[in-house]
């Protein structure tokens, strides 16, 4: 029962779309995203849930179909607001953490993506 919460939990979590020059600067003062979504994409990139059923923490992957996404950023929320939990990077070239209250509280892409837009990027979520 609460890997199902948890897995839909997951998938309500606030995912963002920026183009590839990063987050704004007061992207964690604000504890909410939504002020700056990049313009709405023709479709929103899905998160799949690849742990198993004994795992303290969960493997996702965020993909973006065939055009693929050019950047995201993903923070799981309690109902206040607050970051919860801390994601673990499995792909290091395309993704990378930062600490907007706890560490390793959010994920986002890398830098830059040299190849082209990102088809998919794998990482670990570990609830507090």
């Amino acid at each position: 029962m609460f890997r199902v919460l948890l897995i839909a939990f997951c998938l309500t979590i606030p995912t963002v779309l920026y183009a590839s020059t990063g987050l704004p600067p007061d992207f964690c003062h604000y504890g909410s995203i939504e002020q700056h979504q990049a313009p709405p994409p023709q479709a929103l990139p899905k998160v799949e849930d690849n742990s198993n059923a004994n795992e303290e923490k969960f493997q996702l992957r965020l993909s973006g179909g065939n055009g693929g996404f050019s950047g995201f950023a993903i923070q799981a929320q309690d109902p206040s607001g607050a970051p919860v939990g801390r994601f673990q990077i499995i792909d290091e070239h395309n993704s990378k953490t930062m600490a907007c209250k706890n560490l390793d509280d959010t994920i986002l892409h890398a830098e830059t993506q040299e190849e082209g837009p990102l088809k998919r990027v794998d990482f670990s979520w570990i609830p507090a």
